[in-house]
């Protein structure tokens, strides 16, 4: 709405504009300078408002977690739980704006199984959730400008983007490191203890299998018999390094004098003595609280068909609907007499 005369002066001479009678004006760098800071300043306040409106009103709001069925009672505690619980990492909640909107793009992403880092698109809820976990893509992708605009630090300076700021930091550091991800390799053995002994592994994988052999503790196959997802197994294995820690057996709950009488105590007990206990025992409080941070135990883990809670009963109850089918045919021959027809029919329905 200003008119031009007041930001730019006319050029003196040729200001015919080459004959066409448009006039030529110039703005001045100064000046030019002035009106651009003036509109940053401008649209920065009105960011700074509105993130003051929405920390008084929307973030005291209670909003659900968009990996689980957690109900957070505000902003702070959906994002500290997303952190803490799912790895999920957004930089610094103080530093957002329009969150709601924020929130919504990425719930949509979540809903259409899109992934939030790189953006791709998988079959189910389960298979998005095992890549993200694996690929360790609980974050937004940095390449995707939608999201700039929910960053208040995109607003500091005019022309001047978080990445800018970023490359000047990086610059200025007196100990620059190489932050690329393209040589980080998922598979990477990380030396890993184990869950009952002072006994380090080379990989994650060697050390649940030293486990299974020296101790009779097959995750596989608990898994499988108690129906446990991956964060169920998370608890678990938190829950057993607690024990541990404490010189005490999770199973049994008797304490030791030292941790290799507690390895002598659960390497003879047995698989049968390594039953899971009660959902309401202690053992589970605070169970996916990290013990050992970064835990290459719980970086292996993967869903191995888990699509639930709620479908993993009746998957072990077909299982052994079809056990018992196959039991019942094997007890059949040509030569022998046939069956009531009461338990063919109970046959048929298992």
């Amino acid at each position: 709405d200003t008119p031009v005369e007041k930001v730019a002066t006319r050029e003196p001479d040729g200001g015919d504009g080459g004959g066409d009678g448009a006039a030529v004006y110039c703005v001045d760098a100064e000046v030019d300078r002035g009106i651009r800071e003036q509109v940053q300043r401008e649209g920065l306040q009105a960011v700074l408002d509105a993130q003051d409106s929405e920390r008084r009103g929307a973030a005291q709001e209670a909003r659900k977690c968009l990996f689980c069925k957690r109900m957070c009672e505000s902003r702070a505690d959906l994002f500290r739980h997303a952190y803490r619980e799912h790895s999920f990492n957004i930089g610094l909640a103080d530093n957002l704006v329009h969150v709601n909107e924020f929130l919504a793009i990425l719930e949509g992403k979540l809903a259409a199984q899109q992934c939030t880092y790189c953006e791709k698109t998988f079959t189910s809820a389960a298979v998005l959730r095992r890549h993200m976990r694996k690929k360790k893509h609980f974050k937004i992708s940095s390449h995707n400008r939608l999201y700039d605009r929910f960053y208040v630090v995109n607003y500091l300076e005019p022309g001047r983007s978080w990445e800018a700021i970023e490359d000047e930091n990086r610059a200025d550091s007196d100990d620059p490191k190489d932050e690329s991800w393209t040589d980080w390799d998922e598979r990477a053995d990380l030396p890993t203890k184990s869950l009952f002994d002072g006994r380090v592994l080379p990989s994650a994988d060697e050390c649940w299998e030293y486990m299974r052999t020296e101790f009779a503790f097959d995750i596989r196959r608990i898994r499988a018999d108690h129906g446990l997802n991956f964060y169920k197994t998370v608890s678990l294995v938190n829950a057993i390094r607690r024990s541990t820690a404490a010189r005490t057996c999770f199973a049994c709950q008797q304490c030791f004098a030292d941790g290799a009488a507690l390895a002598d105590h659960v390497r003879h007990a047995g698989a049968a003595h390594l039953a899971l206990p009660p959902s309401d025992s202690p053992l589970w409080d605070d169970s996916l609280a990290p013990v050992v941070e970064s835990d290459p135990l719980l970086m292996a883990l993967d869903d191995e068909g888990d699509s639930g809670d709620e479908e993993m009963p009746r998957r072990r109850q077909d299982e052994r609907s079809k056990r018992s089918l196959r039991k019942r045919l094997g007890c059949i021959s040509l030569d022998s007499p046939a069956e009531p027809e009461n338990d063919s029919a109970a046959a048929a329905s298992s």
